[in-house]
């Protein structure tokens, strides 16, 4: 049965199993959230998101408010609450098909936090999970955190050619300029002549970008 209301209700039986999900537009509580969010007054935001997450759990969105509780977590410097706050929805089962992106977001977000926090091998199981979505800019994520990953773990190598080949995969993704230019970086570093041919990559595919304006004149 499928209702629509002021957005949609729907609820669907498959064999014993029964589910019931609402689509509702945005309520005051989430465009409260919002407004101290975008006035950088975190911890208002926070509470507001984390209350309206707990309300609006069933019509639509729950993935939203948890994800910007734990950005204004996070820009508190509070990431261990954040990343609480993120690992609640893995635990969670979602019956709308419409929350999967945020989902997705989510979890990217997760790995980085726990990157962060150098919790490497939960953030790679999460990574590994991302590199099998059908979203170019997820999988381009996630080859990016392992990359990462290996810069922490000082594995430099590794991690400049991890960036660069993410780079010759997704060479038109909005980031492509700043993985190339931390190669670049990894190189100097290392007194790795191949710095040069990162230099020039940099300046003949990526002119415009505030990346390659960094480059040694």
């Amino acid at each position: 049965l499928e209702y629509r209301l002021s957005g949609e209700l729907k609820k669907s039986v498959i064999g014993n199993d029964a589910y019931l999900y609402a689509r509702l537009p945005q309520p005051e509580e989430v465009k409260n959230a919002d407004k101290k969010f975008k006035s950088r007054q975190w911890e208002d935001a926070a509470a507001l998101y984390r209350k309206a997450g707990n309300d609006h759990r069933k019509t639509g969105w729950r993935v939203y408010c948890v994800y910007n509780e734990a950005l204004a977590l996070d820009n508190m410097g509070r990431k261990n609450e954040a990343i609480l706050a993120l690992s609640q929805l893995e635990k969670e089962s979602q019956s709308d098909p419409g929350q999967i992106s945020g989902l997705n977001q989510a979890r990217d977000f997760l790995a980085k936090l726990l990157i962060d926090v150098n919790a490497f091998d939960e953030a790679l199981e999460l990574l590994q999970k991302q590199l099998r979505l059908n979203d170019s800019s997820l999988v381009f994520a996630a080859h990016i955190r392992r990359a990462d990953i290996l810069q922490k773990l000082d594995r430099k190598p590794e991690a400049a050619m991890l960036y660069y080949r993410t780079v010759l995969l997704f060479p038109n993704d909005p980031r492509s300029a700043e993985a190339l230019y931390t190669c670049y970086t990894l190189l100097s570093a290392l007194q790795d002549p191949d710095k040069e041919k990162i230099a020039e990559m940099l300046k003949q595919n990526y002119k415009e970008s505030s990346f390659t304006a960094q480059l040694p004149r």
